[in-house]
C-alpha cells in the first residue's frame, strides 16, 4: 500500500477497510492512495477503534486479553484506536470535504460468539503474540492459558455480547 503498482490518477474511488490500523505510516499509505486517485475522486476508510469495545459479561480475563492484545498490536507498529483519528488523518493528507461516522460490528448470535471466541483463543497462543507478551513481562504462559480457556467458555454465558467500534471517513481529492 506504500507503493501501489498503478499510474497516477487511475481510480475514481478507493476503499480501505481495516488496513491503515495495521500500518506504522498511515499518512504515507494515504498519500500513495491519493496519488492513484483521480482529481475529485473519493477515498473511503474504515478502521477499528478498540477504545469503544463493548464486552459482556465483564470478565477480568477477557478484559486482560483486550489490553494485552492492544499492547501487542501497538508494539507491531499498528494503532488499534485509529478509527477515532480518521478525520484528522484524511484532512492532514490533503483530502477535502471529509465526512465521518462511527459504527459497530456486533457479535451476539451463538455462531458469531463462537467465531469470535475461537479467533481470540487461537490468537492468545500464537507464537508471535506469546513471545512478545512474555518478553515484555506482560503476562505469564499460565495467564495466557487461563485467558484462552476464558474465551472458549465465554460463548456459553447467557449474556455474552461483543461490539467492536470502528471509525469511518470519506474524503475527496481536490
Amino acid at each position: 500500500v506504500y507503493q501501489l503498482n498503478f499510474p497516477d490518477d487511475s481510480f475514481d474511488v478507493l476503499f480501505s477497510h481495516n488496513v491503515l490500523e495495521h500500518l506504522g505510516e498511515p499518512h504515507r499509505a494515504l498519500r500513495e492512495m491519493m496519488r492513484v486517485l483521480k482529481p475529485n475522486g473519493a477515498i473511503g476508510i474504515r478502521d477499528s477503534d478498540w477504545g469503544g469495545i463493548v464486552l459482556a459479561p465483564d470478565d477480568r480475563l477477557l478484559q486482560r486479553y483486550l489490553s494485552l492484545y492492544e499492547a501487542y498490536w501497538t508494539s507491531t507498529g499498528g494503532n488499534p484506536r485509529l478509527g477515532r483519528q480518521l478525520k484528522g488523518l484524511l484532512t492532514e493528507t490533503g483530502l477535502i470535504d471529509v465526512d465521518t461516522a462511527a459504527s459497530y460490528d456486533v457479535y451476539s448470535t451463538p455462531e458469531e460468539l463462537s467465531f469470535v471466541a475461537q479467533i481470540a483463543a487461537a490468537r492468545v497462543v500464537e507464537s508471535d503474540f506469546v513471545e512478545q507478551v512474555i518478553a515484555r513481562s506482560l503476562a505469564s504462559v499460565e495467564e495466557l492459558e487461563a485467558i484462552r480457556f476464558a474465551w472458549l467458555a465465554w460463548p456459553e454465558h447467557p449474556g455474552a455480547f461483543l461490539a467492536l467500534a470502528a471509525g469511518e471517513a470519506v474524503g475527496r481529492k481536490p
